[in-house]
Formats: C-alpha cells, structure tokens, sequence
C-alpha cells in the first residue's frame, strides 16, 4: 500500500531556511515579513505542493467599510486629508480603513485578496496611479473608487485635487516679482503626477519671464525625507552658483532648505528665499515662518469622501474632476 505523507509547516521551514514561526506569519498573512522572506516560504510551499490556508476575511455583519490607501503615514501631509475623509464617513456611518501601501504599489497577496472579497463599500487612492495597477486589476469593476490628490484622468474614476501646474507657476511668480533671478528647484519623483505637473509649471514660469533654465538646480527626490533633501540643501548652498530663491515641492524639503541656510550662516530671505508647497503646520512654526502654496488638504480628504458616498448610494459622483484652489501663502522666508 502506497503511503503518501503530506508536507507539514516544519518541512516547508526546512525548504525556505526559515524558522516556523516565519512561516507561520508568512500563511497567516502577517505584515512582518518582508517581501523577499515570503516570496521564498511561498515558492517552497509550492515545490511540496503544500496547501496554503486561504486569508480569514472579516463577516459582513452591517457594518460600513470604506478603504483608503496611503503611501506614508509618516509624512505630516496626509494627517489634514485623513481628517477630512473621517469627517464625511463618520456622518454618514462608515468606518475607514487605512492601508499604507508598499513601494511602487508591491501590495501583499493578502492586501489584493481583501480587495477581491466583498468587504468594502468603496475605496479612496492617495497613492501615485502608477502604483495602484496592481490594486485595480484586483478591485472588482463595481466597486466605487475617488482618487485623492494623485490621480490619473485616463482612469475611469473621479478625483479630487489643485491644479499643480498652475500652483508651481504662481510660486515662482511670487519669487520672480521679490527680485529672484536664479530660482532652484527641489522636486520629488516625477512618477508622480505632482512632480511632473509642477516642474512643468516652473519651467514654464521660467520661460515666460526670461529666465536661464539651469538644469544643474532641479533635484528629484524619490521620498519625502527630511535629511535627503538636507543634504541636496548644502549641496546647493555651498555651490559656487548658490541660487538666490529655492522653490520645493513639500514643506519638509522648505525646512530642510532652511536649516542648511542657517547651518551656513545664510540670511533668509535676504541671501536666499526660501518657497515651500502643502502648509502643513510645521510651516508657520518654522523659523523663519515659510512661504508655501496651500494644499487645502481637509477640503481634498472631505470632498473626495462627500463623492465617494455618492457613488455608494448609486448616484453619479459629484463631478469627474474636482480641482480645488491652492493659494501661496506669504510669509518670511520670501
């Protein structure tokens, strides 16, 4: 009589040269792992063609469920946003789940299996489109979607956003009209349709003033981190062609810019200007207080929830588009 034994967690931790405990993580869909370490505890499952446990999904019990994806919850920006949808789902009793995404949208199989399920009520994107394919293609077509902040207008989905060209024009404008000549320019990714779209409006602004366009003063940043864009900072700073006025896409960049300038001994505004883009809280408390374009962040999180509900409760969204005004604000630092 043929005696087939059938694999066990132990010979699958033999297999990937990992502990059980790992394992056992990896099959219970816990966030602590990384992504290389379960990719190889699956791949050993697989070669011993060993049953992998499907997720354990939460029972629809009337309860409302709305997810929201993020890419940071360490960055300050989003907090005003979050707020704001909270506000709307709280009033209209649905409860919000956020969800940090990974890098360039690497959502765990477990994350994209939730999406596949009938759980949410609906779904709010911060997080580059770019990323979020993975997550599409998983969301079942029926699902109402908003895009937040970041969004792609080819998506059939309606987003909520500024009009970040137009706002990085206005910001350099500002800085051109105070006597700026050499205006640098500290941006994010352009994979983002933020950096894109506002170093097409400071160029453009470049242009249309007659100003040299020195591709030697626009950094890309591929996270928004204090001590990265520290460092560009004093690279600028201490070039022999400092720049007179530094326009940056985040408020954190700004106060970056500034601690350099301090470290260095230079005077703001008076040595170099200083623009940031969000106004997050920290902006007015710098030293000195920043100029910076206004993100009306609660209004973007409150508007794209107030869609979303919309598109919940089978009505048509509240529009396609909705591109919300962002003001510079002018403080010190210009």
């Amino acid at each position: 009589m043929l005696n087939i034994t059938k694999p066990t967690i132990h010979d699958v931790a033999r297999e990937a040269g990992v502990s059980t405990a790992t394992v056992s993580r990896v099959l219970n869909h816990k966030d602590n792992v990384s992504e290389h370490v379960e990719a190889r505890v699956l791949e050993a499952a697989k070669r011993l063609s060993y049953r992998i446990p499907g997720p354990v999904f939460p029972q629809r019990t009337g309860t409302h469920l709305v997810a929201v994806v993020a890419p940071s919850l360490s960055n300050p920006f989003y907090n005003d946003i979050l707020d704001g949808i909270q506000s709307v789902l709280d009033n209209n009793d649905y409860n919000m789940v956020i969800i940090q995404s990974k890098s360039k949208g690497n959502f765990r199989a477990s994350t994209l299996d939730f999406f596949r399920q009938d759980i949410f009520d609906g779904l709010i994107t911060l997080e580059y489109a770019d990323n979020m394919k993975n997550l599409y293609a998983a969301v079942n077509p029926s699902l109402p979607v908003v895009q937040c902040c970041e969004y792609d207008e080819n998506l059939p989905y309606p987003y909520v956003g500024i009009d970040d060209y137009q706002a990085a024009y206005n910001a350099v404008s500002l800085l051109y009209h105070t006597g700026r000549r050499r205006i640098a320019f500290l941006n994010s990714t352009r994979r983002s349709m933020y950096g894109r779209k506002r170093e097409n409006g400071y160029r453009d602004a470049l242009l249309h003033y007659s100003l040299t366009l020195d591709e030697s003063l626009i950094y890309h940043l591929t996270t928004i981190n204090f001590d990265v864009a520290l460092s560009v900072a004093y690279r600028l700073l201490t070039d022999a062609g400092r720049p007179d006025a530094i326009f940056a896409v985040s408020d954190i960049y700004a106060i970056a810019v500034t601690r350099a300038a301090h470290d260095l001994g230079l005077r703001i505004p008076e040595d170099v200007a200083v623009m940031g883009f969000d106004n997050i809280s920290m902006a007015a408390m710098n030293e000195p207080p920043l100029t910076t374009v206004n993100m009306p962040r609660y209004d973007i999180g409150s508007t794209s929830a107030a869609s979303l509900i919309r598109l919940i409760n089978q009505h048509s969204a509240l529009s396609q588009g909705v591109i919300l005004a962002a003001d510079v604000v002018v403080r010190s630092s210009t």
